[in-house]
Order: C-alpha cells, then structure tokens, then sequence
C-alpha cells in the first residue's frame, strides 16, 4: 500500500498494490476502488459493510467465501451484478 494523500480530513489515502495488507491497517480501511469486474475475498472476510459496494456498476460477480455478514444494502445500484 501506498500513502497516496491526505484528505481534508486527515485520514489517510491507500492504494492497493498487492500483498498481504499489515494488521495495523486493517482496522482502518472502509472502502475500496474496484476497477475489474469481479471482486474475491479470501475466506478470513467475514463481514461486507453497510453500501460497501455500492454503485459499483462495474462489478458483475463477488466471491465471499468466509462472509458471515452482508451489510445493508452492500450491493446497491451494482446493476451488472450478476453472482454473489
């Protein structure tokens, strides 16, 4: 991950870059940039956050082995969805 920034609010901007993301960070990721069609999780996701892709119009199937939880309305205006 990289720090691409700041916001005004002073959280921080990560970028992805593949790899293992460091435990002292994932706490704090809330949302994420889907450029592909299709999103995997590995079976350690338990939980998909309220809206947590929401409008991702992209997005046309998601593999969620290990959710236990899917938030509301997790896949909101994701029109191409196809398989969850």
């Amino acid at each position: 991950m990289d720090n691409a920034g700041d916001t005004n609010n002073n959280s921080k901007i990560f970028i992805y870059t593949g790899g293992r993301v460091p435990e002292h960070l994932k706490r704090h990721i809330t949302h994420a940039i889907i450029d592909k069609s299709s999103v995997k999780c590995h079976k350690g996701v338990e939980i998909v956050g309220k809206c947590a892709f929401w409008g991702c119009n992209a997005l046309r199937a998601a593999k969620l082995p290990g959710a236990k939880i899917i938030g509301l309305k997790a896949f909101y205006w994701c029109d191409r969805l196809e398989e969850v």
